[in-house]
């Protein structure tokens, strides 16, 4: 099989909802061409969807790195810098660091203006902020 045709499984386990099948057919893809940066784009996308952020943000990078122009590759991203915010935010509130929380989730809302979780930890934050000052 080629590149495309490890695509083309990729989507059809999305289809099935087979996350881990179709992050598999993905990466395939890339060993098949790994200078085509949509194998890298749906490949973080399903690592993204699976909360591997770390692995997800690796290849967001090497999207974004293939195809600087891409808005779509960018915006991809963001959201994964996004998630990773919020998983810092969370980490840092359950260490007592509510003003480093507020500022991750801060951050977070700014790279990704739809993270619904990211704004209300934020707004959360700010009501907690304001009423023990």
């Amino acid at each position: 099989m080629n590149g495309e045709d490890y695509l083309q499984e990729g989507y059809a386990y999305l289809y099935e909802q087979n996350f881990y099948r179709a992050e598999q057919s993905f990466l395939q893809a890339i060993l098949c061409d790994p200078s085509n940066p949509e194998y890298y784009f749906h490949a973080s996308v399903t690592m993204h969807r699976n909360q591997a952020y770390q692995k997800a943000l690796q290849l967001a990078q090497i999207s974004v790195e293939l195809a600087p122009d891409c808005e779509l590759y960018a915006q991809n991203l963001q959201e994964i810098v996004a998630s990773i915010l919020v998983q810092n935010a969370y980490r840092a509130l359950s260490n007592g660091n509510k003003l480093q929380a507020a500022k991750d989730f801060a951050e977070a809302c700014l790279r990704d203006p739809f993270n619904v979780e990211a704004f209300h930890g934020y707004e959360y934050l700010q009501h907690l902020l304001r009423r023990e000052s």
